[in-house]
Formats: C-alpha cells, sequence, structure tokens
C-alpha cells in the first residue's frame, strides 16, 4: 500500500501501530494509518492510488475533499490490507502539525514513508485517554528517555 502511495507521490505521513513500530516500540500493526496533505491535488493522488491497489469505486468515492477536510476518518479496505485516512489524529492539526517532527525512513524497494516522529506520537495516544494507548505512549516515553541517556535523537 504504501508503495502504491509513493510511486503516485501522494504527501502523507505513517501514523499508528505501524509508526511506533518503524520508530522502534517493537510488536505488530495490521493496519496502516496515514495523515495526508489535504490539497485537492493530493486528495486525487490518494484516489489514484486505492484505484491502483484495486480498491472498490464506493470506497473510493468516500475519500473526498470534503470529507477529509471535515476531519472524517476513512477506512479502506484493499486487497492489500486496511489503510485508515486520518486527516486529524487526536492531540494534532494534522499534516500541517505532524510534517515537522516527522522523518523518511527506507523500507525497502524504493518505499521511504514520511513516519510520524515519537513525540508526536505520544501526544496522539495521550489525547485518546484510552487506557491501552496510554500504555503505548509510556512505552514511547521510555524510548524516548533511554535514547537521550545514549546520546540519540529520535
Amino acid at each position: 500500500m504504501l508503495a502504491a502511495l509513493e510511486r503516485r507521490r501522494v504527501a502523507y505521513i505513517v501514523v499508528g501501530e505501524l509508526a511506533e513500530v518503524l520508530q522502534g516500540s517493537g510488536g505488530t500493526a495490521n493496519t496502516i494509518q496515514i495523515v495526508p496533505s489535504l490539497r485537492p491535488e493530493n486528495v486525487e493522488r490518494i484516489r489514484a492510488a486505492l484505484s491502483d491497489l484495486g480498491t472498490s469505486p464506493a470506497v473510493i468515492d468516500r475519500v473526498s475533499e470534503a470529507d477529509l477536510v471535515d476531519g472524517t476518518t476513512v477506512a479502506c479496505t484493499t486487497p492489500s490490507g486496511e489503510l485508515l485516512i486520518v486527516p486529524a489524529p487526536e492531540g494534532t492539526r494534522g499534516w500541517d502539525d505532524l510534517r515537522r517532527g516527522a522523518g523518511r525512513e527506507p523500507l525497502g524497494g524504493g518505499v521511504r514513508p514520511a513516519i510520524a516522529g515519537v513525540d508526536d506520537l505520544v501526544r496522539m495516544n495521550e489525547a485518546t485517554g484510552v487506557p491501552e494507548r496510554a500504555v503505548r505512549a509510556r512505552t514511547l516515553r521510555r524510548m524516548i528517555e533511554l535514547s537521550h541517556d545514549r546520546g540519540i535523537d529520535l
């Protein structure tokens, strides 16, 4: 899914469990969550990437600039898995807010998505008020502490 987004030059940031795993928290992720730029041309690129993935036209029709600007999260089931398009995760103001702390991570095959920074992942998890997410925030905070102790910036 990320390769399809990259081929279409979609501006997005990976968030959620996959971002946490890629930042080193351990675990697994079953769903890819992205925060896209909401520019009209970027929304069209997302729709094209979904089409490339074989997503049904009914699902693609739910990905519209108006819905995304309103903050509606869109779940897209593709033959490759589930992609959640999250315009503004809790605790953030969306793509413009998250892109400052994001970094690119090479995943192989020329795929180098922007991944939310650890501080932003902590902020998102804490903002939900969900106990499981609070545990994830504590794990990420501990990662930050350990990296600072070793002189490494995350």
